[in-house]
C-alpha cells in the first residue's frame, strides 16, 4: 500500500481510495488465519495514517497445492487526484549535472528482498514501519513535485536502490554517478549489498538542480534527505565502499527490455 501511495506522490497526486485482493491459503489453519488477520490490520493502520478509504476489495482463500500454501499476498490498487499533470516529474533522470538525492526514512533490509530470494533464503520477519513519518514524507514529496522544481522522482521498490537507479537511467536515457557511502553511514553498516539491494518502504530517488535539492533538504528535516551523486554520462557508475559497479545504460536497457523472449518478432 505504501508503495502505491509513493507512486502517486512521485507524480504529485493525492490518494483518494484503494481496492484490494487478499490472497491466502486455508484460513481454517491457525497460521494462515494469523497471516490474514495481520495483513488486514496492517492495511487498516496504513489507511488510517494516510487518510485513504477502502472503496472495494476481494478475497481469494484456500490457495494451496502439494507444496503447501502460497505466500501471503495482499494486492493493492490505489487511485489519486493530480491537480496539474504538467507539473508532474517523470521517473527518468533528465539533465546532465542534476543532483541525485534519497528522500525519506529509507532503512533497507535484505529480509524479504529479491536478493534474499535469489539466494534461496527467507528471513523470519520484516522491520517495523513508522506510518506517521511515511505520511509526512509523502506529503512533502507531493508538495515538491507540484512545485515543478524536480526533474524526476521515482520510488525504491523491488531490487532496492541499485535497481531503482538503473530504472531512472533507462527511463531517461542518461547515466549517473552515485556513491552510497552516505546511506551506509546512516545505517551504521559496511555491507554494500545492504545499501544497493536492500529493500524497504519510504525511499524515493529525486533529481534536480542543486538549489531545488537544497531547498528540499531544508524542508525534509525529520523525513531526511541525503545526496548520493549526480546525473551524467552514458553509464550507471556505483560506488559502495571498496566495491564499484559500472554498467552502460544501453546494456542495462537491453537486460531490462529483453528479460522475456520476444514472441512476436
Amino acid at each position: 500500500m505504501l508503495e502505491c501511495a509513493s507512486n502517486l506522490a512521485c507524480a504529485g497526486a493525492e490518494p483518494l481510495g484503494l481496492t484490494n485482493c487478499l490472497n491466502f491459503g486455508n484460513p481454517e489453519k491457525p497460521h494462515i488465519a494469523w497471516q490474514l488477520t495481520r495483513a488486514v490490520e496492517g492495511l487498516s493502520d496504513a489507511c488510517e495514517a494516510l487518510g485513504v478509504p477502502v472503496v472495494g476489495g476481494n478475497v481469494s482463500l484456500y490457495n494451496e497445492g502439494g507444496g503447501g500454501p502460497i505466500y501471503p499476498t495482499p494486492i493493492v490498487g490505489m487511485v489519486g487526484k493530480l491537480p496539474d499533470p504538467e507539473a508532474a516529474a517523470g521517473s527518468g533522470f533528465a539533465s546532465e549535472g542534476d543532483q541525485i538525492a534519497l528522500l525519506g526514512p529509507f532503512t533497507p533490509s535484505l529480509a524479504g528482498s529479491e536478493l534474499e530470494k535469489l539466494r534461496g533464503e527467507l528471513a523470519a520477519g520484516l522491520s517495523a514501519v513508522d506510518l506517521q513519518l511515511q505520511a509526512r514524507t509523502l506529503a512533502l514529496l507531493r508538495q515538491t513535485v507540484r512545485g515543478g522544481g524536480l526533474s524526476s522522482a521515482h520510488d525504491i521498490s523491488d531490487g532496492g536502490l541499485a535497481c531503482a537507479l538503473a530504472e531512472c537511467c533507462i527511463a531517461g536515457g542518461i547515466g549517473a554517478r552515485v556513491d552510497v557511502a552516505p546511506l551506509l553511514a546512516r545505517l551504521s553498516a559496511d555491507d554494500p549489498d545492504l545499501a544497493l539491494f536492500g529493500e524497504s518502504v519510504g525511499g524515493v530517488l529525486v533529481s534536480g538542480p542543486l538549489e531545488t535539492i537544497e531547498g528540499l533538504a531544508s524542508e525534509a528535516a525529520g523525513e531526511s534527505l541525503i545526496l548520493l551523486g549526480e546525473v551524467g554520462g552514458d553509464s550507471l557508475a556505483l560506488t559502495a565502499g571498496v566495491a564499484t559497479l559500472n554498467v552502460p545504460v544501453e546494456e542495462a536497457r537491453a537486460a531490462y527490455e529483453g528479460g522475456l523472449p520476444d514472441r512476436f518478432s
